[in-house]
């Protein structure tokens, strides 16, 4: 999973509290998110709405309980297209 957000502290805050059970990396530039994507191939990227390019989101502040059902959520999802696909 990759966090981009322009604001670094609140990149490595949700790496902090989704690193336990996920593989996690995070970033605050643009163009270091893009080079993580090519080598790292995440799952999930969670971006800042305000970075060029973002289409979805989670309404700042984020609570822990509700990141983590969100991040859950999709991972759920993404696995039983991948299963229908197979």
């Amino acid at each position: 999973m990759l966090v981009l957000d322009d604001d670094g502290t609140i990149a490595e805050i949700a790496a902090a509290v989704l690193v336990d059970g996920y593989e996690v990396v995070a970033t605050s530039h643009l163009d270091e998110g893009l080079r993580m994507v090519e080598s790292e191939h995440p799952d999930l990227i969670l971006v800042d709405l305000d970075l060029p390019g973002a289409t979805g989101f989670i309404p700042k502040p984020i609570s822990e309980p509700q990141l983590r059902s969100e991040v859950a959520a999709v991972l759920q999802h993404r696995a039983a297209l991948v299963d229908h696909r197979a």
